[in-house]
Parts: structure tokens; C-alpha cells; sequence
């Protein structure tokens, strides 16, 4: 995956997106219906990836956690 660039999630500026590997990862979800519970499960892999913008802020986490988000708290890793 090339790098691609998106706003920083804590003040805006212009960041680089780069992948930095994958995770393997199990998800399972339940929802009661009545006296029914349907349970799905699934193996995923979760791309990680670190954000670096150009205020200075790093960040690493699950690429889909980047979606929509215009803060950060609780899915980052801080790294600098």
C-alpha cells in the first residue's frame, strides 16, 4: 500500500498514512432476540497503520479506526 495522505485526527494538518503491518484478529458478535441469541463469528486481519502529520503528531492503530474520526482517544498508540 502506498502512502496516501489524509487530516491529521487531532488538529487537521496534512498527514501521511503509511502501513506498517497486519494483525490477525477474531470477532464475534451476539444480539438476543427474544429467548433467541444469534451469534456470528469471523477471523479478520486488521491493517495497522501510523499516521504522521505535518504539526508533528504520530499516531499507529487499525486503519479502520482512521474512518470518519475527528479525534483521537483510545484507539492510538502514541508514538512520539
Amino acid at each position: 500500500m502506498a502512502a496516501c495522505m489524509i487530516s491529521c485526527p487531532q488538529c487537521g494538518a496534512p498527514a501521511e498514512v503509511t502501513e506498517k503491518g497486519a494483525a490477525p484478529c477474531h470477532t464475534w458478535e451476539a444480539i438476543n432476540s427474544g429467548p433467541i441469541t444469534y451469534v456470528t463469528e469471523a477471523d479478520e486481519v486488521l491493517v495497522i497503520v501510523e499516521v504522521t502529520c505535518a504539526a508533528g503528531h504520530r499516531f499507529a492503530g487499525p486503519a479502520e479506526m482512521l474512518g470518519g474520526t475527528a479525534e483521537v482517544s483510545g484507539w492510538e498508540e502514541r508514538i512520539a
